[in-house]
């Protein structure tokens, strides 16, 4: 198990541990690229959960950077994934390159996907294992031993001090790791989802925790 990133796959969804930094107001502002490349409409529209204040800047910006790969894929993949080494301060993980080039080919061919939204619900499933997992220092999806409702189609959870939501969906996307092989994180991240919540906690051991709950229709039937 490297030092850089723990990744374990469920039937449910995907584990990662990664550094971020930055935020999305900020990025917006220094990234000239973003503006360039990305038209006005498609900047406003990813911001779908710029108006939930029970979300922190760090959980909106998840949304942020999500759904401008979900709506313009290959203009994503030109402005952050072609120049990306891994998130700063960290090693490459096992198969980054690789799995970057097979990341590149397919934002660069696939079709634009529907922009996520935020549910209250979700973040409520989000936050009560965000909780529960930081308070004990642990890892996974097991919700056994929590007053925690399952409730969701999918599930990615992350462990780290992270500032920025950029290179949590990097690092997600591209889906290095030995234990990654099947893309897990990817496939979720670019699937059929329409709806998420996302929540991020004290985590005893990684000092935060991010738990993300998605659904295929909004009330999860």
């Amino acid at each position: 198990m490297s030092q850089r990133k723990i990744s374990l796959l469920t039937t449910y969804g995907c584990l990662t541990l990664v550094l971020l930094c930055g935020g999305v107001l900020q990025a917006c502002k220094s990234n000239e690229s973003i503006v360039r490349d990305f038209s006005p409409a498609e900047i406003a529209a990813a911001n779908t959960a710029a108006n939930e204040s029970y979300l922190s800047p760090i959980e909106k910006e998840v949304f942020y950077y999500l759904n401008l790969v979900r709506m313009n894929p290959k203009v994503f993949a030109r402005t952050y994934v072609k120049d990306y080494l891994g998130a700063p301060g960290y090693t490459k993980g096992y198969a980054f390159d690789e799995r970057k080039i097979s990341l590149m080919r397919r934002l660069t061919t696939m079709q634009p996907l529907p922009i996520i939204k935020p549910s209250r619900k979700l973040f409520d499933l989000a936050e009560c294992f965000a909780v529960a997992q930081g308070k004990k220092g642990e890892i996974g999806h097991d919700r056994s031993a929590t007053n925690c409702n399952v409730g969701y189609h999918a599930e990615c959870c992350s462990y780290g001090n992270y500032t920025s939501g950029l290179y949590y969906v990097l690092e997600l996307l591209v889906d290095s790791g030995e234990n990654n092989a099947a893309l897990g994180h990817r496939n979720i991240l670019l699937g059929d989802f329409l709806f998420m919540g996302v929540a991020q906690r004290d985590h005893t051991r990684y000092r935060k925790g991010v738990v993300l709950d998605f659904w295929r229709t909004e009330n999860g039937k």
